[in-house]
């Protein structure tokens, strides 16, 4: 061990000395993203390591199958062994590029410059295991051949123990006692350490238990088993057909997913009538001063279900609604499905081209609108109905009979799409019904209840909003248009119309929870439920928004709109620890699996895919019947079942719990929003200037998700990124246009040839406008400059900049507005930074709105960042 010490003393002098040896390992070492282990149970704090070990036996069969494999050749037995630990990797992890450390050899030890050496073997899911052993076989005999290179200064070199997820120091060690030096196995996170004698081959497994419990090992050890039982049973099985799943495994998920609840109706407007004719004067229908109630309600719906009737529609006819939050809205939607018809939700807010091609790729067969949108329309070829004129409404309002059955269309929501288009989903009523009887069960609606309509028709977490109250015989506010980005206002109409059941997506809720903690907010008189759905929730501020609202359920909601709202809920209660906040549990009538690639069970602790199944399984696709073969596919283990694959990555935890992990494709989620970058990129492509383009999303300090869009344009042509930001403005909803655009002249390039993203230059303010620098005048300028550069994170901004051309988007424009007020005691509308786009602009509107000689000359404003408002 001397010689050791000595040597790693001057490991650089050595280092310098091993020419042929250290290419190898650079070769070796190369491009490492990620060291690959196995997922854990808890997130462990530096330097904490608190080893145990777990003994086991393998069977006396196993033993004697791989003593007669191996000849009894201790070396061969080790490639036997590493071999089945990296399948068992493999498994659990879906790496195809996995390290794992040995020690030394103790006839090396001598003369050893280093204690351990690593092996990277490249996985192929095709592969025999006898062609991963002889793969294994020539990394062992390669990296002896070049151990005397001291590893340890490679690491320095290549950056290999912080850059790296997952530190170099931190991959699975194996060792077979017989012929390694006994390394410190107990300062390592997992280890497995064999050892062959007279009564066969023993096994230790040392682990980190402030990683793993011990019934994650005794789990990891049963798969380990399985390999084990199929490899030795044949040699030429591949990687891809070794199923880790046990028995007991099966029997889990078998009983997991046993939830079933029974229906109610076959559609929603027989359910509606029903309520109808027990609660007639009810009221059913809050906006502002106006009220409807159940029986005014059901007449309105009549009346225009008539008019679409005798304008043909019928049964999964398709009517497209382009019309502001309103109680027209409602009727017109509610109207659509009395007649038989499906509605198609468009908000009128998207650029003109989006709105045609959904009505185009629909063949929608009528347009509902309020008259101030048909401009929205490019030509006149369209069937149109204006809601709000009074001549459209027959005069008959009794009873039209309802005609749909469960299978029948009931509305198509269009989500972003990968192949540059929007899809449509078709819900049918069968869908529907099941998820608002899910959701009565769950967060049951009582007759003094009432949910608040907030959110974007166009998101299907509407649909929770525009029905959920009907079961319950509760009833429905609606709240004005845009006032869900104005948490003050929100605020006050929580409390003022009692309001029960309320959606958030997390981004809207970071602001909402600042606004309850400045103004020392306890609670709401009626609240009950607050459901949070659509993105990640960041774990403060449901811890922050837990502290507030003691009395409040608090529920993470997740599910696809394919799959109808939601299919899996998680209850916020602050006693269990977890990384992250999990999306839960399956619903009621809802079963998920997580797969691997082939579709096969994932086990207990095992990252895949989620996988959904159950009622709530939409029709599919409109008009993509290839992506409907890719995404909805019969489950291998029950043909006559359909299931939807999400794309999404999961962990099922042992206490059934789910996490989230992240994507397998190019989808994200911004503000709530499903955005398919692929679309980004390819509404880019159709511009005649634009040669290549690639759309990533960024992180800023506060962990606030951007689109950054990198442009490289063809020879000779000329534009500024704003041009670019203004082209997709007139194509992209304001959602999915990214903050910044940064032109290249061409892709930076890794060794392998693909774009090298993390050499991509990140965007600062010359990447979003050219305008000149203009600086702060007077003492209100420099109080919206601070503000504007606290919340879009940047050092300087001029006061002729366009905030939305530097970054801002509709949730910034919520905390500079909700810091303004506070900062100045004024009481801003939402609307008028839209209005007021610039500083000076935006300064000159606000000294015209009243004298401000109470903020003092000079006055230090306090700084806050978005940080602040997201606390995640």
């Amino acid at each position: 061990m001397n010689r050791i010490n000595h040597v790693k003393s001057n490991r650089k002098v050595l280092a310098n000395l091993q020419v042929r040896e250290g290419e190898y390992w650079k070769g070796e070492l190369k491009d490492i993203n990620e060291v690959a282990s196995f997922p854990t149970d808890f997130i462990m704090e530096k330097g904490e390591l608190t080893n145990l070990s777990y003994n086991y036996t393998l069977p006396n069969d196993r033993s004697s199958e791989l003593k007669n494999i191996s000849k009894d050749n201790y070396h061969t037995l080790n490639i036997l062994l590493v071999s089945t630990v990296l399948v068992l990797i493999y498994k659990y992890t879906g790496s195809k590029d996995i390290i794992v450390r040995l020690p030394i050899l103790k006839e090396h030890q001598e003369n050893a410059v280093n204690d351990e050496f690593l092996l990277r073997n490249k996985i192929n899911h095709q592969m025999t295991f006898k062609e991963l052993l002889v793969q294994v076989r020539q990394t062992v005999l390669d990296a002896l051949e070049h151990q005397m290179f001291p590893l340890d200064v490679l690491y320095e070199e290549l950056n290999l123990i912080n850059a790296v997820k997952g530190s170099i120091h931190h991959g699975v060690l194996i060792q077979l006692d017989n012929i390694h030096v006994n390394s410190n196995i107990g300062n390592n996170n997992f280890s497995f350490s064999f050892n062959l004698d007279s009564d066969g081959i023993n096994l230790k497994v040392n682990y980190n238990s402030n990683l793993y419990k011990e019934t994650t090992v005794t789990r990891i050890l049963s798969h380990y088993n399985k390999i084990l039982d199929q490899v030795m049973n044949n040699l030429n099985i591949k990687l891809h057909e070794i199923d880790i799943l046990t028995l007991q495994d099966i029997e889990w998920i078998e009983h997991y997913n046993s939830n079933e609840l029974s229906l109610k109706q076959d559609n929603i407007m027989s359910i509606f009538e029903e309520m109808v004719a027990k609660n007639p004067d009810k009221k059913a229908i809050v906006y502002g001063d106006q009220t409807l109630t159940y029986r005014e309600l059901l007449k309105k719906v009549n009346s225009l279900a008539r008019t679409l009737r005798e304008k043909g529609i019928n049964r999964d006819h398709k009517v497209a609604i382009i019309a502001e939050r309103s109680i027209e809205m409602i009727i017109g939607i509610f109207s659509v499905l009395k007649a038989g018809g499906a509605y198609i939700p468009i908000n009128p807010n998207y650029p003109k081209t989006r709105v045609n091609y959904f009505l185009e790729d629909s063949q929608a067969n009528l347009v509902l609108l309020q008259s101030k949108y048909k401009d929205r329309l490019s030509n006149d070829k369209y069937n149109t109905l204006l809601l709000d004129d009074k001549s459209n409404y027959s005069t008959d309002e009794s009873s039209l009979s309802n005609i749909n059955t469960k299978n029948d269309l009931a509305y198509i929501i269009y989500t972003s799409g990968s192949t540059g288009k929007p899809k449509g989903v078709m819900v049918e009523h069968r869908n529907l019904i099941h998820i608002l009887n899910v959701l009565q069960e769950k967060y049951p609606i009582e007759d003094s209840d009432c949910y608040l309509f907030k959110t974007p028709y166009t998101f299907d977490v509407s649909i929770s909003e525009l029905f959920g109250w009907i079961l319950g015989r509760g009833h429905l506010v609606i709240l004005e248009p845009d006032l869900e980005k104005d948490p003050d206002r929100l605020v006050k109409v929580l409390d003022d119309s009692n309001i029960t059941h309320v959606n958030f997506v997390p981004a809207l809720l970071n602001t909402f929870t600042q606004q309850l903690e400045e103004n020392n907010n306890k609670g709401f008189k009626s609240l009950k439920y607050l459901m949070v759905a659509g993105e990640e929730f960041p774990k403060k501020v449901a811890q922050r928004l837990r502290g507030i609202l003691k009395e409040v359920c608090l529920e993470n909601l997740y599910g696809p709109t394919e799959c109808t709202v939601y299919a899996t809920n998680y209850t916020v209660t602050g006693d269990r620890i977890y990384s992250s906040i999990p999306i839960g549990t399956p619903l009621p009538n809802v079963q998920v699996y997580v797969v691997d690639e082939h579709l096969n069970h994932q086990p207990i602790g095992v990252k895949g895919e989620l996988c959904i199944a159950g009622r709530g399984v939409t029709r599919g696709y409109l008009n993509r019947e290839e992506l409907n073969k890719q995404h909805f596919v019969h489950c291998p283990w029950q043909p006559e079942m359909k299931m939807y694959r999400t794309g999404d990555l999961v962990i099922l935890r042992e206490d059934g719990q789910i996490e989230y992990l992240g994507r397998k494709d190019n989808q994200v989620k911004i503000r709530g929003y499903r955005i398919e970058l692929g679309e980004i990129e390819r509404t880019l492509l159709e511009h005649y200037s634009v040669q290549e383009a690639l759309s990533i999303t960024r992180e800023s300090k506060s962990r606030d998700k951007s689109i950054v869009t990198y442009v490289v344009l063809r020879s000779n042509d000329s534009l500024e990124p704003k041009d670019l930001i203004n082209y997709l403005q007139g194509k992209l909803p304001e959602y999915m246009v990214p903050s910044a655009c940064i032109i290249l002249d061409s892709f930076p390039l890794n060794q392998n040839g693909k774009i090298n993203r993390d050499a991509l230059p990140l965007p600062t303010i010359v990447n979003y406008s050219k305008t000149d620098y203009v600086a702060p005048r007077d003492e209100i300028e420099q109080i919206i400059t601070q503000v504007w550069c606290d919340v879009l994170e940047v050092e300087q901004i001029g006061i002729n900049e366009d905030f939305f051309n530097i970054g801002g988007h509709s949730l910034l424009a919520t905390m500079v507005i909700h810091r303004l007020r506070t900062i100045l005691d004024l009481n801003l509308s939402m609307q008028i930074l839209y209005e007021q786009r610039s500083i000076a602009k935006l300064a000159d509107s606000i000294r015209k709105s009243k004298d401000l000689t109470h903020v003092k000359p000079k006055q230090k404003i306090p700084k806050i960042s978005r940080t602040e408002y997201r606390m995640n």
